[in-house]
């Protein structure tokens, strides 16, 4: 081993001992605590029982494995991996397992028509897909049309492929160790497509350093409350595979030696569930909307779910009714609100702690959804058409402007 003791710029820190690289967020824990669970699906997201609950040694075993099935089959470096699937700790730890071994994931929303994922297929030259089995009548088309081999499929409840290998399959007689190969923060591991609200979908390039920061930037706010940071249990019910909340909330659990808690039907019953079950200190609960539908269950059901756990619980999208602030209270004493606000393209958020600024809350919610402040990892301004900052012209309107190491 050589190390580089000369040069004070230009370094690159590409080894496997240095480097910073999602794909080793699993790894780095065998060595401290191997056996603490880092995945946790919800019923709704068990499609492999094997799968239900994660070590940290269990998932690094299976990304590894995965990572150099990807490899055998000739994949090369910066090769873009399609995934079509809903939430399931196999498709996360698939995930993952393209940033070990230096490809790049690429996530497609299973919700778009055909022709948007025939398009974002060939947008971004995907060599390979992975897919939800009972997800793939819907991906065939368009997968087929652009000539793409499925190298596995997760399984249905039923435990079904739907004629495709699985991924059990795939993975069986790859090696558990790590995969040798070169990578630096700022290669590309994930690209993520937009919601295309007036062309076709745009495809985000996302970096391992951008999820570095963005995850520990998260982290450092929704761990608030917990005697140690590796206490922090994050759960959430909405899209983390093919979503940017990968990086708020998975990706921050993990980085900090914490749990994720996935659910892939996100119903109220199921979460009130979930959370009288795993005890996570955090919930990403969504719109406020499913907020109000979660507190009204849980008010509703006999007996109530216990939901003391929860210390942070994020919302998004809209303000929360004071009023279901109060009953959410009396349900979960402990809870502090977080409003978020940000964009796939720049993930480090304004966010808005509403016990921080409860007058402004109180004045303003929920008529007018307040965003907050930018983290200290976001510069924010809004600018005029004319590209002039509109910084000390309160109530002017623009267009908001970034500047962050999270940026796209």
């Amino acid at each position: 081993m050589k190390l580089d003791v000369e040069n004070l710029y230009d370094r690159r820190a590409d080894h496997r001992w240095e480097r910073v690289c999602v794909g080793d967020i699993f790894e780095r824990m065998t060595w401290s605590q191997p056996d603490k669970l880092a995945l946790i699906a919800a019923p709704c997201a068990v499609r492999d029982p094997a799968f239900a609950r994660v070590t940290y040694r269990q998932a690094d075993a299976a990304v590894n494995a995965i990572a150099h099935g990807l490899l055998s089959r000739g994949l090369v470096r910066g090769a873009r991996v399609a995934l079509f699937c809903d939430n399931s700790c196999e498709a996360f730890l698939t995930k993952i397992a393209c940033a070990k071994a230096g490809l790049v994931a690429m996530p497609i929303n299973t919700m778009m028509a055909a022709d948007m994922v025939e398009h974002s297929l060939r947008h971004v030259g995907a060599s390979a897909a992975i897919v939800d089995a009972e997800a793939w009548p819907k991906a065939r088309g368009p997968i087929e049309a652009v000539g793409l081999p499925v190298l596995a499929a997760i399984v249905d409840r039923e435990g079904q492929t739907g004629g495709l290998p699985s991924l059990a399959e795939f993975m069986r007689a790859q090696p558990t160790t790590e995969p040798e190969v070169r990578i630096h923060g700022d290669d590309i591991w994930e690209i993520l497509m937009t919601s295309g609200t007036t062309a076709m979908p745009k495809a985000v390039m996302i970096s391992h350093t951008y999820s570095y920061l963005a995850g520990l930037n998260q982290a450092a706010a929704y761990s608030r409350g917990l005697p140690f940071e590796t206490d922090y249990r994050i759960c959430t019910f909405l899209p983390v595979i093919y979503h940017i909340g990968d990086q708020l909330f998975p990706l921050s659990a993990l980085l900090s030696g914490g749990s994720v808690v996935l659910g892939r039907t996100p119903t109220a019953p199921n979460l009130c569930a979930a959370i009288a079950r795993e005890r996570p200190s955090a919930l990403f609960a969504g719109s406020p909307q499913f907020l109000a539908d979660l507190v009204r269950t849980a008010e509703t059901s006999n007996p109530v779910p216990d939901m003391g756990s929860l210390r942070i619980v994020i919302y998004g999208w809209g303000a929360v009714d004071p009023a279901v602030t109060a009953r959410l209270r009396r349900l979960s004493p402990h809870a502090k609100l977080v409003g978020i606000f940000g964009q796939t393209e720049c993930i480090a958020l304004h966010r808005f702690p509403v016990e921080q600024y409860p007058e402004v809350y109180q004045q303003t919610a929920p008529a007018t959804n307040i965003v907050g402040l930018p983290t200290p990892l976001l510069a924010s301004t809004v600018m005029d058409e004319d590209g002039r900052s509109l910084h000390e012209q309160p109530g002017a309107r623009g267009e908001v402007v970034y500047r962050s190491p999270i940026v796209t």
